[in-house]
């Protein structure tokens, strides 16, 4: 059996001559860097501390590799990973060109000092969940080698532990075909980079925390739809959380952001174009909150930014409540610039709530219950821009004006404006409510009779001065 061990002098000859093939068991010593074109005839590699072995070949390798030091795939070339290397303690990179990856510890042992690093002008593609990363940190940058969709591109659909650090070291895009669902989780560190999500999967950051300041950036598309789930803990983990996540969302249209199961008030900006973006709640468990401003709360500012247009949000909450039990989506972060508003919910007991005092978006409001028992909740006035009704389109249900201080206040005459001057169909009705409050009024509403205010009516308004 053939073994090659490289001294200086002969690693200087291999760094200047990347032809040489190599052969039999190979160890690089510690601080080398050399190259290596052929490695059909390795039967094992050791890589010394510090070293570097870069891989300029047509096919991926296939033997075992052991030591630390650093991997590099370079060239244009696609490999398809074959082999766990779970006995190499080091950095893997792939410099340029694509890898697929579908089998466990293709980069070597899976802990959280050791790097993934994805360059710009290269792709990872994992094809299987057996090539799941649920340590190591996997750091990206870029759009992807020529022809690829993204520097990061996941054709899974998994719940397992699947990636639990992702970095970005640059911009770059996050490919998930339709319909592939899997799992981020522990670190989302942006960097002050913009995260690009295309392709009408799902990734789901699950109860991450984002170190860094950057943006994510809904890249969607008709018939590939990009979708993005997003996971808070209890108020008793902070480690885990999607709050404070101060990088802003942008939604391009076609885009849906789903807030599962969240507890944790989402303090992210989110910027809006395009006239088919959805923000919802949807759970597939025991909601044991009811009806509570702390639970699924968007508290960041939203902003409509399409220009050349009208933009578009619906705010909607898709929790089986007969499964689940009566839950609410909050929105209490301000809503601004030229764009619409419309909400929905699936269930009666399912309820969306529009919080803010100040909203000041230029469009139009349509409030759709979709059942006849369904409410839609606004906390003040103000949470109609400039108060105007007219503006307002409400459909089956009911539209509940808060009186607690929990949500907001309306006075008398407002109310009676709103009822006024709003659109109702389907026999839907605006009433006070003070259901959703904890100051002490009790589970009590008025509906609001806009052309008779009387009777007991009159009472509601004494009840809530």
């Amino acid at each position: 059996m053939n073994r090659i061990f490289l001294s200086a002098a002969v690693v200087m000859s291999v760094c200047a001559y990347a032809d040489i093939a190599w052969r039999g068991e190979v160890a690089v010593p510690d601080g080398a860097d050399v190259t290596c074109t052929d490695h059909s005839q390795v039967t094992s590699l050791s890589i010394g501390e510090g070293a570097t072995v870069r891989f300029n070949t047509a096919n991926a390798h296939s033997f075992p590799i052991t030591g630390s030091g650093t991997i590099v795939k370079e060239g244009d070339s696609e490999w398809t990973m074959v082999s766990s290397i779970s006995d190499f303690t080091g950095d893997y990179v792939i410099a340029s060109g694509v890898v697929f990856s579908g089998v466990a510890d293709a980069f070597g042992k899976n802990a959280t000092q050791y790097k993934v690093s994805v360059k710009k002008g290269a792709t990872l593609r994992i094809t299987d969940v057996a090539g799941k990363i649920p340590l190591r940190q996997v750091h990206i940058a870029g759009d992807g080698a020529p022809g690829r969709n993204g520097a990061l591109e996941v054709n899974v659909n998994t719940t397992e532990r699947f990636l639990d650090y992702l970095y970005l070291d640059d911009d770059a895009t996050l490919h998930t075909p339709q319909d592939k669902l899997f799992f981020i989780q522990n670190e989302l560190s942006l960097s002050g980079h913009k995260l690009v999500l295309s392709g009408g999967g799902m990734p789901f950051f699950l109860g991450c925390k984002t170190s860094e300041a950057g943006e994510v950036y809904l890249k969607g598309e008709s018939g590939a739809r990009s979708k993005l789930y997003l996971r808070s803990w209890a108020h008793d983990n902070p480690a885990f959380s999607i709050s404070p996540l101060l990088s802003p969302f942008v939604m391009s249209g076609f885009s849906t952001i789903t807030i599962w199961a969240g507890v944790k008030p989402i303090e992210s900006s989110l910027f809006i174009s395009g006239a088919d973006n959805v923000l919802e709640h949807t759970s597939n468990g025991k909601s044991t909150h009811g009806y509570v401003t702390n639970h699924a709360n968007w508290v960041g500012a939203i902003v409509f930014t399409y220009e050349t247009g009208m933009s578009k949000l619906q705010v909607y909450n898709g929790i089986d409540t007969e499964k689940y039990g009566p839950c609410m989506l909050n929105v209490s972060g301000p809503i601004s610039g030229l764009g619409s508003l419309s909400t929905k919910i699936w269930k009666n007991d399912a309820r969306v709530a529009i919080l803010n005092d100040a909203n000041s978006y230029t469009g139009g409001t349509y409030l759709d219950n979709n059942v006849a028992g369904g409410s839609i909740l606004l906390g003040y006035p103000g949470s109609i821009p400039n108060e105007n009704y007219s503006s307002v389109t409400a459909d089956y249900g009911y539209v509940d004006l808060a009186v607690g201080d929990d949500y907001g206040r309306w006075d008398f005459d407002s109310a009676l404006k709103f009822a006024a001057n709003a659109t109702f169909l389907n026999n839907c009705k605006p009433r006070f409510s003070s259901e959703f409050t904890t100051n002490g009024l009790g589970p009590v509403k008025f509906e609001v009779e806009a052309d008779s205010p009387t009777g007991t009516y009159l009472g509601a308004r004494d009840a809530v001065k």
